[in-house]
């Protein structure tokens, strides 16, 4: 499959319980190739009701997730970055022809991606804590990992795929869900991106498009 294949194939989607679907927006945003000014597809303005339900998926699949061990997360963390690597041309292209990236920086940050998930897995395989001395006596001294839940990421246009695998990495190794939201001029690649986190259980990555009011209803909400 080309990557103007891909474009078609993901226009107006979220990527939402494990899989890309078409969003029920009835508003969309053009996607313009910089270089020749042709429409590559549509970024749908994500409903309300469909970032609730990606909350309430997420929620889900975070428990489920932190109930296995941090090293069985670390597998199939690193099955997430092997997909990355496996993706690299087709993702690289996705980049340089929504955003404008030269196609060799594009391809560098693939790679970056893949490091930066690889790197998380290993720091996420041990979730215990510590004991330490106590200065006081009858006191104990000890620190718990605990996850913090739902995690959002809202991502800029210029990195696209490194600052999402930097955030989703750490956000993941700690036992959390990740919801992102990307930036419009690189939402199809972030899309596309998703794709490689299939290994996760369904719904501990989504995604949800748009502009600003995506952004803001996902922090604000309670």
């Amino acid at each position: 499959m080309t990557v103007l294949e891909d474009f078609r194939r993901l226009t107006g989607n979220i990527f939402l319980g494990g899989k890309n679907r078409k969003s029920l927006a009835a508003e969309a945003l053009d996607v313009i190739d910089p270089a020749t000014e042709n429409k590559l597809g549509e970024v749908a303005e994500t409903t309300e009701a469909e970032i609730d339900e990606a909350i309430a998926v997420g929620h889900l699949a975070q428990k489920k997730w932190w109930a296995i061990s941090g090293l069985e997360r670390s597998e199939i963390m690193h099955e997430v970055a092997n997909r990355m690597h496996h993706m690299r041309p087709r993702l690289a292209e996705a980049m340089t022809r929504e955003m404008g990236k030269p196609y060799k920086e594009s391809a560098d940050e693939v790679e970056w991606s893949v490091s930066a998930i690889r790197y998380n897995a290993e720091v996420g395989r041990s979730d215990a804590g510590r004991v330490m001395g106590n200065e006081i006596q009858g006191h104990l001294n000890y620190t718990l990992k605990l996850p913090l839940g739902v995690v959002v990421s809202i991502q800029t246009f210029n990195y696209p795929l490194t600052l999402l695998a930097w955030q989703s990495g750490a956000a993941l190794a700690a036992g959390n869900a990740v919801i992102c939201k990307p930036s419009e001029y690189t939402t199809l690649t972030s899309l596309l991106f998703a794709e490689a986190y299939e290994p996760l259980p369904e719904g501990l990555f989504q995604v949800v498009t748009g502009a600003g009011n995506a952004g803001q209803y996902l922090v604000e909400h309670k």
